[in-house]
Formats: C-alpha cells, sequence, structure tokens
C-alpha cells in the first residue's frame, strides 16, 4: 500500500476528468483512501479504494502480477467486508483498457450499469456591467475560498 504523502506520484496514472477531483480529494487527505501500486518509486498501475465503495483501476492494465495480488486483495479483504456491511453494489471506476479486465478482477458475475458524466460548455461569469459596476445583488459578496476565508467566523 502507498503512503499518503506519495500519493501525488499516481496523478498522472488517473486520467479522465471525472477521475480528477478523486485523487485530487485523496491526495489532500479529504477522502479517506487506500492505494496499491505496481511499484512506489514509479507506479505504472494503481488500484484505489476509497472507502465509499468505489474502486479504481488505471495504468497498465496488462501488468498481470499487479492484477492477480489486486485480485487475492478483494477475495480475501474487500468482499468479505462487503458481505459483512450488506453492500450488493460496487462502483468500479477505470481507464481504458481496463474494462475486459474488472471482470478477471473481481472474478463474480457483474452487470455493467451506465453511467453518464455532464460538463458545462460555458459558463458564463460578469460580476461587472458595462459600466464596470457589480452585477452582484445588494447584500451579497464575491469572495476568494482560501485559508483566510475558512479562518474567519461567519
Amino acid at each position: 500500500m502507498m503512503e499518503h504523502k506519495a500519493y501525488q506520484k499516481v496523478f498522472s496514472l488517473f486520467k479522465g476528468k471525472h477521475l480528477n477531483l478523486v485523487i485530487q480529494a485523496a491526495a489532500q487527505g479529504n477522502q479517506p483512501t487506500q492505494i496499491w501500486v505496481d511499484d512506489c518509486v514509479n507506479p505504472q498501475t494503481a488500484f484505489m479504494w476509497s472507502k465509499t465503495n468505489c474502486y479504481y483501476l488505471v495504468g497498465n492494465e496488462k501488468n498481470k502480477e499487479f492484477n492477480k495480488a489486486v485480485k487475492e486483495y478483494i477475495a480475501e479483504k474487500i468482499a468479505p467486508e462487503a458481505v459483512e456491511k450488506d453492500f450488493s453494489v460496487f462502483k468500479v471506476y477505470y481507464t481504458e483498457g481496463w474494462e475486459h479486465k474488472i471482470y478477471e478482477i473481481f472474478d463474480r458475475p457483474l452487470v455493467k450499469m451506465g453511467r453518464q458524466f455532464y460538463a458545462f460548455s460555458y459558463v458564463p461569469v460578469d460580476w461587472k456591467n458595462e459600466n464596470n459596476e457589480s452585477n452582484v445583488p445588494s447584500g451579497s459578496s464575491v469572495e476568494y475560498i482560501d485559508q483566510k476565508f475558512l479562518n474567519r467566523n461567519l
């Protein structure tokens, strides 16, 4: 298992907009996770368990030794814990190339369920009108959310 302070080493493996927020939250300690990698110094393959029943397989899907280890860990640790907690649904996210490996690794009958991601193509943000006056409603304000803001008593 990878140490939390080394999570940034796997960022590049989490390709895709839908994975960006997850790995950033994990690295910042905002999402309880465990990450296993094939090589702690130069990871090429990773399995992440977000502890909210989401699993992520990223990187080199042809790494047979790593895939076998993940399969064994799921059988010995994750699946029994899921049964104990009466979880019947696993959410597995993966990068390109992993889809055919999912069935081998989980070694259970699986049903693929569709999922759609939506993104705004453009969100207009115009806080000033043509006279350079604020468009923010009276009694409201626009502020950066930073450490100073978070430390305030609201």
